[in-house]
């Protein structure tokens, strides 16, 4: 290739990428507004909603192989936002969706060897869930039991959060349907409404399409 259509490829590739969307940080953020806007008003009256009528859905997560806390029912919704300022202006830059899911039945747990309590204990700090612990030795020092006491609340967000480097937003289930995180990636022009209310539809356990919307989820 010679030095002129080396040229000429970089200026059509610098041009096509100028032409598809924003490329400074703030440009990508500014790009954001809309879709987190949106989300920040649906998502706020979603949760005045939900105060009010208080429906009953309920969630169940596996602490391991063998047990699990059941029939947590989800309570107190809130929304919270994060903005950034830029040259003097405030720019939307997260929304989280939280609740708690409440259940009436701790879960006790025993182990039986420190690497076992070591791996359990490290899990419940990982995903937020709160619990007791205890343990007994023998006489030289040596852990014959350690038990646990999982509490049965446990806190759930869906958070919409822009990215200054790829202008992408994503959304992040924290122990929605499962302990732990499920993340999906969107282009700024695909947080809408049809897709807040699948949203919607996933976090009160109703059929949704959530999966299958975006482009990046294909």
């Amino acid at each position: 290739m010679g030095l002129l259509d080396g040229l000429k490829q970089q200026a059509e590739t610098l041009k096509q990428e100028q032409e598809s969307g924003p490329t400074s940080p703030l440009q990508k953020l500014q790009a954001m507004q809309p879709g987190l806007q949106e989300a920040l008003h649906y998502l706020s009256d979603l949760a005045n909603a939900l105060n009010i009528t208080k429906p009953a859905v309920y969630r169940s997560y596996y602490v391991d192989t063998a047990n699990r806390l059941e029939q947590l029912a989800q309570c107190e919704y809130m929304v919270r936002e994060k903005r950034r300022t830029v040259n003097h202006k405030d720019y939307l830059e997260e929304v989280v969706f939280g609740f708690r899911c409440v259940g009436t039945r701790n879960l006790t747990i025993e182990k039986t060897s420190a690497a076992s309590v070591s791996r359990l204990r490290e899990y419940l700090w990982t995903y937020n869930f709160r619990f007791e612990y205890r343990e007994s030795t023998g006489e030289r020092g040596v852990l014959e039991r350690g038990t646990f006491t999982v509490i049965a609340d446990v806190p759930a967000t869906a958070t919409l959060a822009g990215d200054w480097d790829t202008g992408k937003i994503t959304l992040t289930l924290k122990n929605v349907e499962r302990p732990g995180d499920t993340v999906y990636t969107y282009d700024v022009v695909e947080i809408n409404v049809a897709l807040l209310e699948e949203l919607a539809a996933l976090l009160l356990g109703k059929p949704n399409r959530l999966r299958d919307l975006g482009s990046h989820q294909q």
